[in-house]
């Protein structure tokens, strides 16, 4: 019996040890991640505030049209479906959405909400595809996760037109459009800016 118990008692402590090291190693992960998360958060904000002082040095060569404060809760969305995640809602591991999610099916069309120049074309980790809109006055709009840009930094595009192709880069698990309103690098609810959609449905 004696030869029995020590082999259970192994056996539990084995087990223990393994539940500890899976546990562990979760937890690392987990750890990873939000510094992941954490990295790609700060990575967007000194973007943005490089491009806002870089466009406040560049004259604004195509003057005309409303400014993008008039067009509050008038403004379209830049593609249509189901809002997947709103702003400020909570996120795992990470701050509060800073933007919207629109899950919507891949080569969906994503058009501007407003006339403006490209500030920003290219991939940034966390964004995959990412183009940034600057509409003068400290205002900027943001779409990630494309899976192609069709719109060069620099370009003007008016109200409506085709920027990009909404997909899956930058390693989200749905394909959908990340769409954020910034004034100055201060996130906005894209909701308060954008005509009222049905129930968890926009554009």
């Amino acid at each position: 019996r004696g030869d029995a118990e020590r082999a259970d008692l192994e056996g539990m402590r084995d087990l223990r040890r393994g539940a500890v090291d899976a546990l562990a190693t979760r937890l690392r992960e987990q750890g990873q991640t939000l510094a992941g998360l954490r990295r790609d958060e700060t990575q967007l904000q000194r973007l943005l505030e490089e491009l806002r002082q870089a466009v406040e040095r560049i004259p604004t060569d195509r003057p005309g049209g409303r400014p993008f404060t008039e067009r509050r809760g008038q403004l379209p969305w830049p593609a249509a479906g189901e809002l997947q995640a709103r702003f400020g809602e909570p996120r795992p591991a990470a701050q509060p959405w800073d933007g919207v999610l629109i899950a919507t099916p891949a080569g969906t069309e994503v058009r501007a909400i407003h006339r403006g120049r490209v500030a920003f074309a290219e991939w940034l980790r966390g964004f995959g595809l990412l183009l940034i809109l600057d509409h003068g006055d400290g205002f900027m709009s943001l779409y990630g996760h494309n899976d192609s840009l069709l719109k060069e930094t620099g370009e003007w595009v008016e109200a409506g037109e085709v920027v990009s192709v909404a997909g899956s880069s930058g390693g989200t698990a749905d394909v959908g459009v990340y769409f954020a309103i910034r004034h100055r690098g201060q996130a906005l609810d894209p909701a308060s800016w954008c005509r009222r959609g049905q129930r968890n449905r926009v554009g």
